[in-house]
């Protein structure tokens, strides 16, 4: 496997992490669920993380780029003006928690 070892998956929807973490076959997502398990038990460390919607500004200008696009998926190798600003502010806010507290 090549690319990244370290993984950190960050989302912003509580219902979403907590079906991550115990879901049963009885959940109406478990498909999807099982689907992440498998993706998070491969050959890579993956952390996931539940964090305040202020804090997902990429996702955002991610999403509003989307509705832009004339195709259902692209592989952007370069990223958006837009998010280079972000991902800057994001560094520069390293300090500040991201992370919800459950």
């Amino acid at each position: 496997m090549h690319g990244h070892r370290r993984v950190i998956l960050e989302t912003n929807l509580a219902e979403a992490f907590q079906a991550i973490q115990k879901a049963t076959p009885l959940h109406p997502q478990f498909n999807i669920c099982q689907e992440l398990w498998d993706l998070l038990h491969q050959d890579w460390e993956c952390d996931v993380q539940l964090i305040w919607r202020e804090t997902n500004g990429c996702v955002d200008i991610l999403a509003k780029e989307a509705l832009g696009m004339a195709t259902q998926s692209e592989i952007l190798f370069v990223e958006p003006s837009l998010l280079a600003l972000a991902l800057a502010f994001d560094l520069q806010e390293a300090g500040s928690s991201r992370v919800v507290q459950l």
